[in-house]
């Protein structure tokens, strides 16, 4: 084992994990697990090391932000990538009895760099629970204390019904009617609960068939939240082969049929495909709120029957990011028009951050035979003049119409970006 210098040496339980435990990676000892000290720290600690008599075991304990464990878990950051976040790290050294010998807070660059996890080691693959209910959480800021705006709760509480009406929708069988009910709110940090439900009048419509359909809905939202972005080309493209759209999403809902006794055919396929190319606009339009109120949103699936929950993924503002990738690929082959000058236009803004400089505003449209129509484009605000008290503020807060100075991008003759000058 490394040498640590005495000086490290500390006296404290914080990294001692008492709730919560959880073993991720076994292998005759515990090699990589997680839970939480008396605090409610989220710890992860790993095996590093053992002297050459075996009497001493190592361990790495270090404290980890909620959100990036759910990335860690999902394997969108290494378990290196995970304990580098923090500046310091404790090191345990425990006897054969799992008696603490010394506890070590150590500056994670005089470790040596051969006793830190590989850059290749990922969280191994972690069990998803496919339940008909979900909880969509908003983490951070307000939503810490169990408490959320009401407008942004509302937002996001209709486009996830949305969200998951987008996936059910795909669900084309006789006699089964999908349901998406809301329940009551829970406080993990301010949770939104959904009960996804398929009603039949079939007599064929067995606990089997609930179960395929339970793990399309969760693994489709998975395949929402971790996959969708990276494949938005493919699925522009209808190239499907060995993507995670086909082993996620695909499969599982023609397996649902096949239980159903329905045939998938080119048809469901097609709807399914176009279905999930509307989901990234949806998401969008939920991470749209992130900063009011709350930092970050996580999905987690549960099942009732065996009282086990499990994450599915966060949606942060690098997923937002992302998203407006995905987005901007979908649509790369409709008709698009945007503005070469700033022009006038008349907008009622409903939501906006003032940190971000972006929200959403109403707008006037003709649609089919003139008829006035209302579009709701994403704007952005330019420059650097402050927002706290200007004209777009009222707008949001009396509904009042203002006159803005914009470039607009129209997809299919709809607004869908609104760019402001504003100095």
């Amino acid at each position: 084992m490394f040498e640590i210098q005495p000086k490290y040496i500390v006296d404290t339980d914080i990294p001692i994990i008492v709730d919560n435990y959880l073993l991720i990676h076994f292998d005759e000892v515990p090699i990589l697990y997680t839970g939480t000290n008396e605090y409610g720290d989220r710890i992860i600690g790993s095996l590093c090391a053992e002297s050459e008599d075996g009497e001493t075991f190592r361990y790495f304990h270090t404290i980890i932000k909620n959100i990036d464990f759910v990335k860690f878990k999902k394997n969108k950051i290494s378990y290196r990538q995970l304990i580098e976040t923090a500046k310091r790290i404790f090191v345990i050294d425990k006897d054969v009895n799992e008696k603490i010998i010394n506890i070590y807070n150590t500056p994670i660059a005089e470790i040596p760099q051969d006793c830190m996890p590989l850059a290749s080691v990922f969280c191994p693959n972690s069990e998803i629970i496919f339940g008909s209910e979900f909880t969509l959480s908003l983490k951070g800021q307000l939503a810490d204390a169990h408490e959320a705006l009401n407008n942004q709760v509302n937002i996001i509480s209709k486009n996830v019904m949305q969200f998951l009406t987008t996936i059910t929708d795909c669900v084309k069988v006789g006699g089964l009617t999908p349901e998406i009910h809301q329940v009551a709110y829970t406080p993990t940090s301010f949770g939104i609960n959904f009960k996804v439900k398929f009603t039949s009048n079939d007599m064929y419509f067995n606990k089997d068939a609930e179960k395929a359909l339970n793990e399309y809905v969760t693994k489709t939202i998975d395949y929402s939240i971790n996959h969708l972005s990276s494949e938005a080309r493919k699925l522009k493209d209808k190239d499907f082969n060995d993507t995670e759209f086909q082993k996620m999403v695909s499969v599982p809902l023609e397996n649902a049929y096949q239980i159903l006794a329905h045939k998938f055919d080119a048809k469901s396929q097609e709807r399914l495909v176009n279905n999930i190319m509307k989901i990234p606009f949806e998401l969008e339009r939920m991470t749209d709120q992130l900063g009011h109120g709350f930092e970050y949103l996580e999905m987690k699936s549960h099942n009732t029957t065996d009282n086990k929950e499990s994450s599915i993924g966060v949606m942060d503002n690098d997923f937002y990011n992302e998203l407006v990738s995905a987005t901007e690929i979908i649509e790369s082959k409709e008709n698009i028009v945007t503005d070469d000058v700033f022009k006038n236009y008349e907008i009622h803004v409903y939501h906006l951050n003032i940190l971000t400089r972006k929200g959403n505003a109403h707008i006037k449209n003709k649609g089919k035979d003139d008829k006035e129509i209302l579009d709701s484009p994403k704007i952005d605000i330019t420059g650097d003049a402050g927002l706290d008290g200007s004209e777009f503020i009222g707008s949001m807060d009396n509904g009042s119409w203002i006159t803005v100075r914009a470039k607009a991008k129209r997809v299919n003759g709809r607004y869908k970006i609104l760019t402001i000058e504003y100095k």
